[in-house]
């Protein structure tokens, strides 16, 4: 049996075991989030897996309502297929189901709060961290610890949050560039 590391982000599902191996599935949530379970499976037990930690950025997808309404329905499903389950929450820290249910708003968007632990804990300082992903890019500074702000928001307000991705960057957010005033919607 192993230990799985599994990103359940927005378009694409990355799994890293405890033996150095990775994975990425192109798994748009959008398009496919009836089909998680299923695909969890397979990865369990691809990997023979019994432990898995759980960060993800899939409950801000459009085919949910709420970032509440996505952490909670991402960590049913992911419960259902593993027992024994970490998520990881916006202070860096490991935590049960149980407290997934408790306070959902603390593991929104956990994704890059993984990275930069690792880098810490590995005895970097004095840097910035970018997490390009599909939509948004994240760049957070550290110094002995995460500078950056702990929610989306906060990051959106300090700059340090930008809708400029690889695969779903919006229209209106690189359109003003030239001109053109646009809304969102």
């Amino acid at each position: 049996m192993t230990s799985l590391g599994i990103d359940v982000g927005g378009a694409n599902l990355k799994v890293a075991d405890s033996h150095g191996n990775f994975k990425l599935l192109y798994f748009p949530i959008w398009k496919k989030l009836d089909k998680l379970e299923y695909q969890l499976r397979m990865i369990r037990d691809e990997f023979d897996a019994d432990k898995v930690g759980v960060v993800m950025t899939a409950e801000l997808s459009d085919v949910l309502d709420t970032k509440v309404e996505g952490v909670l329905k991402i960590a049913e499903i992911v419960s259902r297929v593993f027992d024994d389950i970490y998520f990881l929450d916006l202070n860096g820290e490991l935590k049960r189901y149980e407290d997934v249910l408790k306070k959902p708003r603390m593991f929104a968007a956990s994704n890059w709060i993984a990275s930069v632990k690792f880098l810490i804990e590995e005895g970097w300082k004095y840097f910035i961290f970018g997490d390009i992903g599909s939509t948004t890019t994240d760049l957070i500074p550290v110094t002995d610890k995460i500078e950056a702000g702990r929610t989306d928001y906060e990051r959106l307000k300090n700059g340090e949050l930008i809708y400029f991705g690889v695969l779903r960057t919006p229209v209106f957010y690189i359109l003003p560039e030239y001109g053109v005033p646009l809304a969102s919607e």
